[in-house]
């Protein structure tokens, strides 16, 4: 006899799920467990839920639609992940966004997502209908004013995360941040775009030593992040509220690295959709520009300005990582990097990228 099921254990995607192409509606059985489950405690409706769909959005997103009402979930199943440790990693998530909408983000106009439930590793999230910043940068062309007004959104989003009170607070780590664009830079040297550069990685190695001198990269005080402040995590709902998802990396750490990170994300969604150097260069400084203005007045702005470069430039430098980009949009990914590196350097005394800090 096969074994029984054990019914607490981690719930893996059903295989009708995962063998879904992406981006279409399939129907479900209303006797898949989750569906079973969700329909006796979350369903809105008077009336049992009658036919379900679903649409795949990763190998660990999921969509759910009841035909009759419209009325509709995501299911993120962090075995996808995880492994046989989804139902920690389920957890952690639910109270990050927990923590996330204490500090702030728990009402129009600026939001994190709304949790419906826990289920045998599976996070229950409300859907919500808009459009993403990268879909924004995609139809920019066509809806003219629509990515500026998200942009400024999620800026205030993260303003306002950032602005919340940590109790007990951490020490401030640079070192981490460092690390990680070293890492980056050998990976690019070793076995990417740089492979046969020695003159730009030598460059960007000289650059990054200068920057472990500089006190603005450790002086600042930590706050709740993101943690994963990219495009595809900022949702313009289509009531008008700006909805940030994913916040399975929320921890306490410097504020600079998500608005850099998020204005690294949008450079490169610029250029990878059409758009030119300057008008890249114009959206992240919007963004940078708004956020600066959102924080309350007690924090140090230039400060704060001088590390998000670093971490946009350290954020430029993963994405130049990726294989699928065509080799003169990696290598001018990292001419970016490196410009950035040494603009962040001149506010504080001026920098030679063949000699190192100037005299």
């Amino acid at each position: 006899m096969m074994p029984e099921p054990d019914q607490n254990a981690p719930l893996e995607p059903d295989s009708s799920l995962l063998a879904m192409p992406p981006a279409t509606w399939q129907p479900m059985a209303a006797t898949m467990p989750l569906l079973a489950h969700v329909g006796q405690r979350y369903w809105p409706h008077r009336q049992p839920p009658g036919s379900w769909e679903a649409a795949r959005l990763s190998s660990a997103v999921f969509l759910f639609r009841e035909g009759g009402s419209g009325w509709s979930f995501v299911a993120k199943f962090h075995t996808a992940k995880t492994g046989g440790d989804a139902l920690r990693h389920a957890c952690r998530e639910a109270e990050a966004i927990g923590q996330a909408r204490a500090a702030g983000l728990d009402a129009p106009p600026y939001r994190a997502v709304h949790v419906l439930g826990l289920w045998r590793g599976v996070l229950l999230l409300e859907h919500v209908p808009g459009l993403t910043l990268l879909d924004h940068i995609a139809v920019r062309d066509s809806q003219p004013g629509c990515l500026g007004q998200s942009l400024r959104a999620a800026a205030q989003t993260l303003a306002r995360l950032h602005a919340a009170d940590i109790p007990g607070g951490q020490n401030a780590n640079g070192s981490r941040a460092l690390d990680k664009a070293h890492k980056y830079s050998r990976e690019l040297h070793q076995y990417g775009v740089l492979q046969h550069e020695p003159a730009i990685t030598g460059s960007l190695t000289r650059l990054l030593t200068a920057w472990a001198e500089q006190a603005a990269l450790f002086d600042y005080s930590p706050t709740l992040i993101h943690g994963d402040a990219t495009t595809t995590n900022f949702i313009t709902a289509d009531d008008g509220q700006m909805v940030a998802i994913d916040w399975e990396r929320l921890e306490v750490a410097d504020p600079a690295a998500d608005i850099g990170r998020l204005a690294a994300e949008v450079w490169h969604g610029i250029r990878d959709h059409g758009g030119h150097g300057d008008e890249a260069d114009e959206l992240a400084r919007c963004l940078l520009d708004t956020y600066l203005d959102a924080l309350p007045s007690h924090v140090q702005r230039a400060r704060l300005a001088r590390r998000a470069r670093f971490y946009q430039a350290s954020s430029i430098l993963r994405i130049a990582r990726n294989g699928w980009i065509a080799r003169l949009d990696r290598l001018a990914l990292v001419a970016q990097a490196l410009s950035l590196l040494s603009d962040g350097l001149l506010a504080n005394g001026g920098f030679d990228l063949a000699t190192g800090p100037a005299d």
